[in-house]
C-alpha cells in the first residue's frame, strides 16, 4: 500500500517546480480539508488520480521537506514499527482492505512478500534521495503508473471478499491461512474496556450491494493516514523522544508533498501547511482515528481478523521476532492506553520472549541512546538488502534500479 521532482541541465523544467516562477497560492485556501466524518461520502465518487501535473504544489515547502527527510533517516527503524502498527487501523477499513485483496487475490506469497519489501525501499528512498533528484521523481511516477493499473484492474473485475471464498470455492493465496481465533478474541475483550466516546461516521456504505468499492481519493487519503499518523500523534509511546515540533511538522509536510505528487487532491491531505496549521493537522489525524477507524475496530470481522493477522506475518517475513500477538498488544497499550491483560495470558513463551523484547528495544531502549538508535536503523536497512538480494537480485542500494523496476505490479490472472 499504503507512495516528486528533477540539475541546472533540466533548467527550465526544474524551474517550477522550485517554485521559482511560479503561480502564488490564492489568498484564500480553496481547498478546505474534508472532515472525518464526511471524507468517505466526499471521496466515495472521486478518481484515484486528481490528475494534477508532476511537480510541486504551490504551498511546497522544500526546506521544511528536507527537515522531514532528516528526522525520518534518523527514526527510520521506529517509523518502520509505525507503519505495521498502522496495518491494524488500516486493515479494520473495509474499503481500503478490499482493494487489496481484489488487486491481490491471485499473487503469490513470494510477490507480497516483493511488493512489501518494494514499498519499503520507495520509502526509504525519499526518505534519503534529494527530494529535487531525478530518482524521485522517477519513483513517484513510476508508483502513480502503478496506481493506474490497479485502479483499471479493480474498476473492472468483481470485487474480491474474503468471507465469500470458501463458499465460492475461490483458490486464493489466503484459503489455507488459518487466523488466530483465540486471539482475536482476547483482543476483543481488552479492546471493548475503551471509552467508546467516538462518533460514528454516517456515510459507510460497505454493506450497500450497489456501491463498488474502488481505488478512489478516500482510499489514497486512508494510505497516507497509514504512514504518517501514528508518528505525529503518539512518538513518544513510538520510541520517538528526541525529535522537536519542528520535525514533525517536517515529517508531515513530506508526507503531504508525496500525497499530492501521486495524485491525491488538496483537499483530502491531512497536512499540508503544517507550520501554520499544526493543531488542525493533528485534529484531523486523531478525528480520522476516533471517528471513523476505530469504529471499525470495534466492529472488525473475520475478513478483517485474517487480512491484519496475514499482513503482520507478512511484516515478520521482512523483520523477524514480533509475532501478531505483540503488534496487537503495542497496539492496545501504547496507542490506546488500555491494558492487554487477556492477550498476555494467551501469549506462548515465543510471544513473551521474542517478541516483547523486541518491541521493548524499539519502543523503549532505542529511545535512550543515539548508539541503539542508529543501531536499530542500521539492521531494518541491512534486512531490507538482504530480502532484496534475494528477491531481486541486488542489494536495493542504486536509487535507479530501486525507484524504476523493483515495484511491479503482477497478477496472475
Amino acid at each position: 500500500m499504503l507512495p516528486l521532482i528533477p540539475c541546472i541541465l533540466l533548467g527550465l523544467l526544474l524551474q517550477p517546480q522550485l517554485g521559482i516562477g511560479q503561480q502564488q497560492c490564492p489568498a484564500k485556501d480553496f481547498y478546505e480539508p474534508v472532515s472525518a466524518n464526511r471524507i468517505l461520502e466526499f471521496g466515495q465518487n472521486t478518481r484515484h488520480d486528481s490528475g494534477s501535473p508532476p511537480s510541486f504544489p504551490c504551498w511546497f515547502d522544500l526546506k521544511l521537506a528536507r527537515i522531514g527527510q532528516d528526522f525520518a533517516r534518523k527514526n527510520f527503524g521506529h517509523l518502520l514499527f509505525a507503519i505495521s502498527l498502522s496495518l491494524i487501523p488500516f486493515g479494520s477499513d473495509q474499503q481500503s482492505r478490499r482493494i487489496i485483496l481484489t488487486a491481490r487475490r491471485h499473487s503469490k506469497s513470494r510477490d507480497r512478500l516483493k511488493s512489501n519489501l518494494a514499498t519499503s525501499q520507495q520509502v526509504l528512498l525519499w526518505y534519503n534521495i534529494d527530494v529535487l533528484s531525478p530518482e524521485w521523481k522517477r519513483s513517484i511516477d513510476h508508483l502513480r503508473q502503478i496506481h493506474h493499473g490497479v485502479s483499471a484492474f479493480v474498476n473492472s473485475h468483481e470485487e474480491f471478499s474474503l468471507n465469500q471464498v470458501q463458499t465460492s470455492g475461490e483458490k486464493t493465496v489466503y484459503n489455507d491461512f488459518k487466523r488466530d481465533v483465540e486471539m482475536w478474541k482476547a483482543f476483543k475483550k481488552d479492546l471493548s474496556t475503551v471509552k467508546r466516546s467516538y462518533k460514528r461516521s454516517h456515510a459507510l456504505p460497505f454493506n450497500d450491494p450497489s456501491k463498488k468499492f474502488k481505488l478512489n481519493q478516500y482510499t489514497m487519503a486512508m494510505a497516507l493516514w497509514a504512514f504518517t499518523a501514528v508518528p505525529i500523534l503518539n512518538s513518544d509511546n513510538l520510541g520517538i523522544r528526541k525529535r522537536s515540533e519542528k520535525d514533525l511538522q517536517g515529517f508531515a509536510h513530506l508526507w503531504a508533498t508525496i500525497g499530492y505528487s501521486l495524485g491525491m487532491e488538496e483537499q483530502f491531505l491531512f497536512c499540508k501547511n503544517p507550520v501554520n496549521e499544526w493543531e488542525d493537522c493533528k485534529n484531523s489525524l486523531k478525528d480520522t482515528f476516533n471517528n471513523h477507524l476505530l469504529p471499525q475496530i470495534f466492529d472488525l470481522d473475520a475478513e478483517g481478523e485474517i487480512f491484519i493477522e496475514s499482513n503482520l506475518k507478512g511484516t515478520a517475513d521482512l523483520f523477524p521476532g514480533i509475532p501478531p500477538d505483540v503488534w496487537l498488544i503495542n497496539f492496545l497499550e501504547k496507542q490506546l492506553g488500555v491494558k492487554a491483560t487477556n492477550l498476555r495470558k494467551q501469549q506462548n513463551v515465543a510471544s513473551i520472549v521474542l517478541g516483547s523484547t523486541a518491541s521493548w528495544f524499539v519502543s523503549d531502549l532505542a529511545s535512550q541512546a543515539q548508539s541503539f538508535q542508529t543501531f536499530l536503523n542500521n539492521l531494518m536497512i541491512s534486512m531490507l538488502r538482504l530480502h532484496s538480494l534475494k528477491l531481486f537480485g541486488d542489494d536495493g542500494t542504486n536509487s535507479t534500479i530501486v525507484a524504476a523496476s523493483h515495484f511491479t505490479w503482477n497478477i496472475d490472472h
